[in-house]
């Protein structure tokens, strides 16, 4: 394998953007396996916490189970690529442009910011800068992706790579009872706040701001007052408290709330359980969203606003047998997200 910065050396765009977007990496892959790496400049994720390593060792199984998979990669090894970007969707005003089209002192000025850590991170700045899709020289590979962004390939996220998300499988597999064994009957979220400042596409009206995290606002629409004067009462019940997962496997309909970008291990042991998950709007995609059907896998929630929250549950509540098969469906397709899976079947794009 090539030394580090080696494979770069010849190549001034891929230098100049490890230079800019520190948080990134890359690697070069040929012939079955990786052949040069060089890891991120300034990325919290890979000096504190070694994302790289796993990450690195599953490209490197993939490339060899996947000879025809090749070319030079930009690596992010944050939870999505353009996590802190308030998006804009395919067909909505995004507009990609080459980031060495744009010139040095906006790519600084209007790109480079600040994470919730105080990290450095690309970040824009301005609504004008959110709308412009910046396209790197080479694809980036990333846990997450902005729904479309045809610049971004996914990988299996570092959660996954590390652990297959065992703890959590073995304990819904111990906890877990049938669809029809499940006394809760409201749309139940339970979940940490570590959040984004949230987005304008999935705040509605009615006293939240301009924008408010989805997780914060299904917490503000479920408290007592608010849930009344909006006719969630009984039908939305949200919290941050701490709440072990065998309890939350007493509830029917799961609500799947993204994160910082969508839930890793929340998000798998929900679709494994009996329960029906329900997906709320998101701008994220992850590497096996495509093995998901909204009406088959799972129910997508519409929107936030209390008449589609109120309409899904009284759906779910008129169709017992709907909702259970769908809980089936997707409780199969989390049995089939393997780490052999995600070498020898799943495709990287």
């Amino acid at each position: 394998m090539a030394t580090p910065e080696s494979a770069a050396a010849d190549d001034g765009a891929t230098a100049t953007v490890l230079d800019e977007i520190r948080e990134l990496g890359y690697i070069s892959v040929r012939d079955g396996r990786v052949i040069s790496e060089i890891r991120p400049k300034d990325c919290l994720v890979s000096s504190r916490w070694d994302r790289w390593t796993p990450t690195l060792s599953y490209l490197s199984d993939y490339a060899r189970f996947n000879p025809d998979f090749g070319g030079e990669f930009f690596v992010c090894l944050y939870d999505g690529w353009r996590e802190y970007i308030e998006p804009t969707f395919p067909g909505a005003g995004r507009r990609y442009t080459p980031w060495l089209d744009l010139p040095a002192d906006e790519r600084r000025s209007a790109y480079i910011g600040r994470g919730n850590a105080g990290e450095v991170r690309f970040r824009a700045q301005t609504p004008h800068a959110a709308a412009v899709y910046p396209e790197l020289p080479h694809p980036v590979l990333a846990y997450n992706r902005h729904v479309g962004d045809r610049n971004t390939l996914l990988i299996p996220d570092s959660e996954f790579l590390e652990t297959e998300f065992a703890p959590f499988r073995d304990e819904v597999l111990a906890a877990d009872v049938p669809f029809a064994a499940k006394r809760g009957d409201a749309l139940y979220w339970r979940g940490s706040p570590n959040t984004t400042e949230g987005y304008a596409y999935s705040t509605p009206p009615g006293g939240f701001g301009v924008r408010m995290h989805p997780r914060r606002l299904a917490v503000a629409m479920s408290h007592p007052q608010t849930a009344a004067s909006l006719g969630l009462a009984g039908v939305l019940d949200a919290s941050f408290a701490r709440t072990p997962i065998s309890e939350m496997l007493r509830n029917r309909y799961l609500l799947d709330i993204d994160g910082m970008v969508t839930a890793w291990s929340g998000g798998y042991w929900k679709l494994l359980s009996n329960s029906l998950v329900i997906r709320a709007p998101s701008h994220w995609e992850h590497w096996y969203s495509p093995l998901l059907r909204d009406g088959v896998t799972h129910l997508d929630l519409p929107s936030w606003h209390p008449n589609d929250v109120r309409a899904t549950h009284a759906w779910c509540q008129s169709h017992p047998a709907e909702t259970a098969a769908m809980a089936a469906a997707g409780s199969a397709v989390a049995r089939r997200v393997t780490y052999r899976y995600a070498v020898e079947e799943y495709t990287i794009a």
